[in-house]
């Protein structure tokens, strides 16, 4: 890298992968919800959601394809990098809002009377023996990024009185250090403690995978349940690797940050990003191959009789079709409406500190990179 880059070059990836993820997400949730609306199965392929859905694939790219013109534009006149995850940001939430609208077009459709089927009985599908099933790999394969993070606390502190008075605390794009700050016991062990917050974050989702509101298809309840229990497995395993990779790149980063084993930043640099952007394109390949809840595992099993209820519609509960409010529902974790994965039941108190403290976190990074 050189010091006259122009840093759109370096945002470039992200805002692409962050525009791709954008455009296949809601074709990833399941069959019968369309971009957070539940539909009865012979709804599904209707003419007006064929063409709502048309809407989406058009317009979605070329709006993405116009932002990122114009974030070249305008980061090609300035060197500050805050100003591009700014725009990543904005990016983000543009996304969001394209959800939003699509999913009141949905209900639309689906609140218009002369559109829908005649409704028909509705069922919820337990499956009471799914919990006590493999559902995540064993807890004790996190004791492997515990050592790791173990071990940076113990290099550090023994290496402690040779840290030089002035900690390198950011980089440009050629990999000069930017900002400097005051050796102290924060600064010295700031890497190795942020270290030990990804862990407990990849072990608490690997806790939330096993826990999380189990959603059976009603028709199909049997290979839905096998479907569900592998794609939470294969999601745990995913999990724990990327967790690894991620503590293990912050161990060579605390090393050469504090000078006990140096290396050139902009290797440490490249190295975080290659890692960074193997979990990404493996996360997209493991959402393409698995679909949402493993909807798209196939599964040989004859189901013994196919049940003809649709399941129980509780479209209300969901704001937009990204939020789950439902204060009925005791679960605090649930499959999301639209992509991959789960969210949070934000009518539940325990959710709403969890978000509070993830909120919390985020601001203090930001401020520490900054100040």
């Amino acid at each position: 890298m050189t010091e006259t880059m122009n840093p759109f070059w370096f945002y470039l990836p992200f805002m692409i992968i962050i525009a791709f993820f954008g455009y296949i997400i809601p074709m990833l949730s399941r069959k019968n919800i369309i971009f957070g609306v539940k539909f009865p199965h012979s709804m599904q392929d209707s003419e007006d959601v064929l063409q709502i859905k048309k809407h989406f694939k058009i317009s979605f790219p070329i709006f993405m394809i116009f932002y990122i013109a114009f974030s070249g534009l305008f980061l090609s006149n300035t060197k500050d990098l805050n100003l591009g995850g700014l725009l990543i940001i904005i990016q983000a939430l543009v996304m969001f809002i394209f959800y939003a609208y699509f999913n009141k077009k949905m209900k639309a459709i689906k609140s218009d009377p002369t559109k829908m089927p005649p409704q028909t009985n509705s069922t919820i599908t337990v499956d009471t023996s799914f919990h006590k099933k493999d559902l995540t790999i064993s807890s004790l394969w996190y004791l492997l990024p515990l050592v790791i993070v173990l071990l940076n606390f113990g290099i550090v502190a023994l290496n402690y009185h040779s840290i030089p008075e002035k900690i390198p605390m950011n980089y440009d794009l050629s990999g000069e250090v930017t900002n400097y700050a005051s050796k102290n016991f924060f600064t010295s062990f700031l890497i190795p403690l942020l270290s030990l917050f990804f862990l407990v974050i990849f072990f608490f989702i690997n806790f939330i995978i096993k826990i999380a509101k189990q959603n059976i298809d009603s028709t199909q309840p049997k290979k839905s349940s096998i479907q569900n229990r592998i794609f939470r497995y294969k999601w745990s395993k995913f999990t724990f690797l990327s967790g690894t990779a991620i503590i293990l790149s912050l161990f060579l980063s605390s090393l050469s940050q504090l000078g006990i084993y140096p290396l050139p930043p902009y290797y440490v640099f490249f190295f975080m990003m290659f890692i960074i952007f193997i979990i990404v394109f493996a996360a997209i390949y493991l959402s393409l191959k698995l679909g949402q809840s493993g909807a798209k595992i196939r599964v040989n099993i004859e189901e013994e009789e196919e049940q003809k209820a649709e399941g129980y519609d509780d479209d209300k509960y969901w704001k937009s079709g990204i939020f789950y409010y439902n204060p009925d529902d005791p679960a605090i974790f649930v499959e999301k409406r639209i992509g991959v994965g789960w969210t949070m039941n934000f009518a539940n108190p325990v959710a709403i500190i969890i978000s509070i403290g993830l909120i919390a976190v985020i601001v203090i990074s930001i401020v520490m990179g900054i100040t």
